[in-house]
């Protein structure tokens, strides 16, 4: 079977586009995954000063010496939109509490660093856990709207311009 020159720029050239609508969905539905309010809620996230002081050895000390590091422990009450995370509802983990305990940087008294790295975490997770769900969701969305507005819009404008076609041709 012989193919024509131009028969594969036009068919890459159509799945490039496919892909292209696919991934700014999934980044769409990303960004709208980490806004608070939209994509999760936090119900609880506080931090106190752990009892225990570690030591903990830092590059650049002289051998032998410490450093005291400030250690934290809190907890983190958070719920997920059931809409952006339904795989961790199925998995049991749309409402979360989660236990802590993590080391601040020596400018960091009052542990505010150690709070986001607790939610990076957690958020990190939950979105690895439902990417499949965003590219499933955005290839969907993709192929509704090429199937479906794509030629209802083509119609439309094929009838508007049939309708003035037909009015230069009275005048």
């Amino acid at each position: 079977m012989e193919s024509y020159p131009d028969e594969k720029p036009r068919f890459l050239q159509r799945h490039m586009k496919l892909l292209a609508c696919t991934a700014l969905l999934i980044i769409i539905l990303f960004i709208l995954s980490v806004i608070p309010g939209v994509g999760y809620e936090i119900d609880r996230l506080d931090v106190s000063p752990y009892t225990r002081r570690r030591i903990v050895s830092r590059p650049g000390l002289v051998e032998g010496s410490a450093a005291m590091a400030r250690m934290f422990n809190g907890t983190l009450q958070a719920s997920f939109n059931p809409l952006l995370y339904p795989i961790s509802y199925a998995t049991g983990e749309g409402y979360i509490i989660r236990k802590f305990i993590g080391a601040a940087e020596f400018w960091d008294w009052s542990g505010e660093a150690v709070k986001e790295m607790a939610l990076l975490g957690t958020l990190t997770v939950q979105i690895a856990k439902n990417l499949p769900y965003f590219v499933v969701v955005g290839y969907a969305l993709t192929q509704i709207f090429r199937k479906l507005i794509i030629p209802t819009v083509q119609t439309r404008i094929s009838k508007l311009q049939n309708a003035r076609s037909m009015r230069n041709q009275i005048r």
